[in-house]
């Protein structure tokens, strides 16, 4: 029953997709059906592939609706790009760098996957942003930790990593930092 219980569950998200992806996506034309089932299974990168690849031997309402798609795929990775570079500017690097992940992973096989890890590349360079990724991923770590603990002082053991005086300064020990005192106040004395 549980192994059936989970097919329902994947099969369920899965539909759910397809279902958005039928309301909001253009007609497509026959020759990019392909495309349409690497959507399906959110593979923009090599949907985007082949409407490119297609799209310009295309004619009529055919090309039309084929500009639509590819247009619509591009989105969803272009967005997210000029998101990530107004992060940055806005200080925010480790929420760009997780964005540029996110790009790369979903765009995997086309330009746009490769622009993303040389963005996140890019940001890895720099010691200051360097150091504002390590501690992002540090209080993701402390977060996922203090999920599984009850009291208020086993969840301050796990912010510990990043309590320290290395990341005092960076957005994510500020946050910590604020997180430990609401902790702190809840512990009994």
């Amino acid at each position: 029953i549980e192994e059936h219980l989970k097919e329902v569950e994947k099969d369920n998200r899965v539909s759910t997709w397809s279902f958005t992806l039928n309301k909001v996506l253009p007609p497509i034309p026959e020759k990019l059906k392909g495309a349409r089932k690497d959507l399906d299974k959110m593979k923009f990168g090599s949907a985007l592939k082949k409407v490119e690849a297609v799209v310009e031997k295309l004619e009529g309402d055919d090309k039309t609706n084929g500009d639509a798609l590819r247009e619509w795929i591009a989105k969803r990775g272009d967005e997210p790009m000029e998101k990530a570079a107004t992060l940055t500017r806005e200080g925010d690097v480790y929420a760009a760098y997780k964005l540029y992940g996110q790009v790369e992973a979903d765009f995997k096989g086309h330009t746009l996957s490769k622009q993303a890890k040389d963005a996140a590349k890019a940001l890895t360079k720099d010691k200051a942003h360097k150091l504002e990724i390590k501690a992002g991923e540090k209080l993701d770590e402390a977060k996922v930790a203090m999920r599984e603990e009850r009291k208020p002082e086993d969840k301050l053991e796990c912010l510990k990593g990043i309590l320290g005086k290395k990341y005092a300064e960076t957005k994510a020990g500020k946050e910590a930092a604020e997180i430990a005192e609401k902790l702190e106040g809840m512990i009994e004395k």
